[in-house]
């Protein structure tokens, strides 16, 4: 669905060119309208293609509420068992997945599964990887398309030396 697309490409633009940073309730509002949009869309039953769960699940992952991230998951699950290969820039439909179910994790105050959640703190401004479940395995992680641990703590350490020059 071409309307679905483009509301993915503004989701990941308004991320790319920094738009949080310049205008945060523009942002927050933009997000709000894209969420509401792909909500209806799915209420309507209009989520069809691989490429539409995969839209849908991306702009459900930067929602607001754990039933968000949730339907996330289960939308980039889908994708996947749809065998959607995704387009440049695109990301993998099991990745997106494993980082829903992070984010449901984290939001509850567990520990994620996979290493794809960081939070900022806000006393330091240094950044933080949520607290991983130590019994997942980095053969579970490859599974969903997810790097080992090892380079999310690589991707924390660029995260802090990013942001104390800068």
């Amino acid at each position: 669905m071409d309307e679905l697309k483009t509301l993915y490409e503004q989701d990941q633009a308004d991320r790319h060119e920094g738009l949080m940073r310049k205008d945060l309730q523009l942002f927050l509002k933009r997000d709000s309208e894209r969420l509401e949009r792909a909500l209806t869309l799915i209420k309507e039953n209009k989520i069809i293609t691989a490429a539409d769960h995969l839209h849908a699940a991306m702009i459900l992952q930067h929602g607001t509420e754990i039933k968000h991230f949730e339907m996330a998951h289960e939308l980039a699950k889908k994708a996947a068992e749809m065998d959607y290969r995704p387009e440049k820039d695109e990301p993998n439909p099991l990745w997106l997945a494993a980082a829903a179910k992070d984010r449901v994790l984290v939001t509850q105050g567990r520990p994620q599964l996979y290493g794809t959640q960081f939070r900022k703190e806000s006393k330091d401004g240094s950044w933080k990887l949520h607290d991983v479940d130590p019994t997942i395995t980095d053969e579970e992680r490859a599974h969903w398309h997810v790097p080992p641990l090892s380079e999310a703590y690589k991707r924390l350490e660029k995260l802090n030396r990013e942001s104390s020059s800068g």
